[in-house]
């Protein structure tokens, strides 16, 4: 996992620069308050959730801070635990229909593609039905290669939608 400070005692971190009002405030205080976000994976969320509410935890983070600061003085601690709670990019469950979609079109490409290269390989019993004569130049395979190709457009588009809205969702 790994943290993200986004405000420094009320002041969003982009707007301390040296020699900012920022700036001047945190050199004369004597805390500072951090609101930060902790990124994880969901397999480490209740590890993360329990892990924050110890002390040995908040030790470490200070020895880290004291480093980092240069500050032997340098204290950190949770103030409220009980307001931590997991935001997920995406919620769980959720069908994918572009994906089924997709698949059923690529399948339903595949299936005619065969169709048609059976239909003009083999008569099937069929010798009078002027209706059912095969083709001798077909390219069956063109049909399976354009299912593909629309396949691999809408998958990629699909792709581009997915990785803008869990952007949006940081």
């Amino acid at each position: 996992f790994w943290l993200r400070i986004e405000k420094l005692n009320g002041y969003a971190v982009e707007q301390v620069l040296p020699d900012s009002v920022a700036a001047d405030a945190l050199q004369t205080t004597t805390s500072i308050a951090a609101a930060s976000v902790i990124e994880f994976n969901r397999d480490n969320e209740n590890y993360v959730l329990g892990i924050s509410e110890s002390a040995e935890w908040a030790d470490t983070v200070t020895g880290d801070m004291r480093v980092l600061l240069n500050n032997s003085e340098a204290v950190f601690k949770v103030m409220n635990a009980s307001l931590l709670e997991p935001v997920y990019d995406i919620g769980p469950g959720e069908p994918e229909y572009v994906f089924y979609a997709l698949n059923a079109f690529l399948g339903l490409s595949v299936l005619v593609g065969l169709a048609a290269m059976f239909h003009n390989q083999y008569r099937f019993g069929v010798t009078q039905c002027t209706k059912c004569v095969p083709v001798d130049s077909s390219n069956w395979l063109s049909i399976v290669l354009y299912g593909l190709q629309i396949y691999d457009m809408v998958s990629d588009i699909n792709l581009t939608i997915e990785i803008f809205q869990a952007m949006g969702n940081r």
